[in-house]
Formats: structure tokens, C-alpha cells, sequence
């Protein structure tokens, strides 16, 4: 693993938590974490497996995806049947079968947000939902679409940005709000990462030599574009239809990019993010990211009311509480799922290119 692409994980895992504590300065970031969440999925998966479907067969692309449900399916299915314990004893709240059985299955993100289906039990397990589909697919993709050179991986690349920047403002509200979820759409994120890696392969040898300093404005330039594009998207209304989605392509990706490039050779930014804490936090970056939603309704129905509020979304003021519990719970439930301490793993492994 690339380390400092892990601290990444940890750090917009972060945010999603704070978003959804009502941390409003963080409103437009979320969709750049999510987008960088899909971006590292298609690049690490590229980097490590993306020469082992040279001859796919049923058998290799079984094995490959189910390795990735073993992962992924116990610790959604823990943090759901928390969630829908908590939700039926503490709010009362009636089960929708139907829903759960989607959501128990990772088959939401496909089902139309009228519904609401997205966010009705452990709403950020969407994420998961379209992530699965993107597993699904990359056998495929590695064996036909990385056969083609650079160049002709950026085409369809382009088409499909046009495609969606003249497609999103002749969308309405729910409309729209359904190609932020939709496993197709999500697709493309994941498939930029994929041509990520090609593009670091291509690079990479011609920043072997670099000093520290020009690492160093790399990561501050790629910082730069993340906060500019926020800026941007927060102060003014040009890129409205545009907002939660397709803007936070590049900088996701050129945050990637300048931490794989750089792996080896950080500059001051990387040096910060090769820190124990923050690697500490991206190897928990699953479990905060499932387990947040946990914490939301436990801080709610026990802080809350002791200062003299109570309602689903009272905990917002009391991140300096919600934010403690999910760490301590996540560091448990990576104890419980791995039977490691969170560096142990990753100290390891040594950083694959």
C-alpha cells in the first residue's frame, strides 16, 4: 500500500464523519472524499491485480470478487444489524423489510431515491453498494479496457465527463441526487483511478530523483486545487448542477497521483502524513466510515439529553463527543476483524508500485 494514500483514507473518512455531524465548512468537501474513496479503490486495485485477467475466465473473476465480499460483507452486515437494533429500541422506529433486504444485500444504490432507500438504515452503506459493482466489473476492464494505451483510455474518460456535464442540469433535484449514488455513474470515479495508474506508471520514472522541496509544492499544488475547486463551489453558483459530483474529478485525482508519485520521497506534507496518527486513522478508515452512523445515534440518545437537547440531529454540536466514541469503536471492531493492531498490518506491507 501506498502510505500516504492510506492516511488520505483516514483523513476523508474523517470528514465524512464530521459532514454528517453538521460541520457545515466541510459541505463541499464530502463529495470530494467520496470521489477520492472510488479514485484509490480503482488505482490500488490496478496497481496490485490489474495484470493477473490477462486471460480472464469465470473462475479468476469469481475468486477475485468474492475475495472483496469476504471483506466487505461482515463487518456492513455488523455495523447494519447495530444500527437497525439501535434504531428499533432507542427510536422506535418500524423495520422496512424490503429496504433492509437491499441493504442487507448491497443492491440500495440501484433502487430509485424517491424511495429514500439510500439513507433509510446505515445511509453511507451506498458507498459499499456501488463499490461492489465496480468490483465486479474490474476483471473485465483490466482485461479489455488497460490493453489500450493511455491516449485511448482517456477517451471514453472524456466522453463520459461531457456526457455528464450536459446531462446533469437538465436533471431535477431527486433526479440528480440519483446519479450521485447510481453504480453506473460511480463507475466512472473508479475508472479514472484505473487510468490514475496508468498515468503513474508513465510518470513515475521521471520524478525518481526529485528533492524534497519540489515535493513538497507538488503537495501543496494538489492541496491548492482540492481547496480552490472548494471555494469555488462554495462562493459562487458556476459550477451549481455540477456541485456534488463531476467537479471533484481532478483534484481527487491529482491528490492520488502526488501521493503515489511521491511514495518514497515525500516531501514535508507527506512526511506529515507518514505520522502513526494518521496512518493509525487510515487503517481504520473502513470501520469509521460504516461505524459513524453507530456513534450518531448512541451520542444522540446519551449526551444529548443530559445537556438539554434530544432529536435525531441534536449531536451535531457535540462532535467532541461523537468523534472519541467512533474512534474507540472502530479500533475495536478492526481488533475484533483482523485480530491485529492497526499499524501491525501495514508495517508489514511493504508499499507496492
Amino acid at each position: 500500500m501506498f502510505k500516504t494514500i492510506n492516511a488520505w483514507r483516514g483523513i476523508f473518512a474523517m470528514i465524512v464523519v464530521l459532514y454528517h455531524s453538521e460541520v457545515h465548512l466541510l459541505d463541499q468537501v464530502i463529495s470530494a472524499a467520496v470521489s477520492f474513496f472510488f479514485v484509490a479503490s480503482g488505482f490500488l486495485l490496478t496497481v496490485r491485480h490489474g495484470g493477473e485477467f490477462a486471460q480472464l475466465q469465470a473462475g479468476s473473476w469469481w475468486r477475485f470478487w468474492w475475495r472483496r465480499a469476504c471483506r466487505i460483507y461482515p463487518i456492513h452486515w455488523l455495523a447494519l444489524f447495530t444500527i437497525v437494533v439501535l434504531k428499533v429500541w432507542l427510536d422506535h422506529q418500524d423495520i422496512d423489510w424490503p429496504i433492509l433486504i437491499a441493504e442487507t444485500t448491497l443492491t440500495q444504490a440501484w433502487i430509485d431515491q424517491h424511495r429514500g432507500i439510500f439513507f433509510f438504515h446505515n445511509g453511507q452503506a451506498w458507498f459499499l453498494s456501488a463499490l461492489m459493482f465496480c468490483y465486479a466489473c474490474f476483471p473485465l476492464l483490466a482485461r479489455h479496457y488497460l490493453r489500450w494505451r493511455l491516449r485511448w483510455q482517456a477517451l471514453p474518460l472524456a466522453a463520459a465527463m461531457l456526457l455528464l456535464a450536459c446531462l446533469l442540469p437538465l436533471l431535477s433535484g431527486p433526479e440528480r441526487s440519483f446519479t450521485y449514488i447510481c453504480p453506473l455513474v460511480r463507475l466512472g470515479d473508479f475508472v479514472l483511478g484505473m487510468f490514475a495508474a496508468g498515468l503513474y506508471r508513465a510518470i513515475a520514472p521521471r520524478l525518481a530523483a526529485i528533492g524534497r522541496g519540489r515535493a513538497t509544492v507538488l503537495e501543496l499544488a494538489a492541496i491548492a486545487c482540492c481547496l480552490a475547486v472548494t471555494a469555488v463551489n462554495r462562493y459562487t453558483s458556476l459550477v451549481g448542477p455540477w456541485s456534488h459530483y463531476l467537479i471533484w474529478w481532478i483534484p481527487a485525482t491529482l491528490i492520488l497521483l502526488t501521493a503515489a508519485l511521491l511514495d518514497g520521497r515525500e516531501g514535508a506534507i507527506g512526511r506529515f502524513l507518514l505520522t502513526p496518527p494518521l496512518q493509525w486513522l487510515g487503517a481504520l478508515s473502513l470501520e469509521i466510515y460504516l461505524f459513524h452512523g453507530v456513534a450518531a445515534i448512541v451520542v444522540n440518545h446519551t449526551v444529548s439529553p443530559l445537556l438539554g437537547h434530544f432529536g435525531i440531529m441534536a449531536y451535531d454540536q457535540y462532535v467532541w463527543s461523537q468523534v472519541p466514541l467512533v474512534l474507540v469503536m472502530s479500533w475495536v471492531i478492526y481488533r475484533l476483524r483482523t485480530g491485529r493492531f492497526p499499524l501491525q498490518a501495514h508495517r508489514q506491507q511493504a508499499p507496492k508500485a
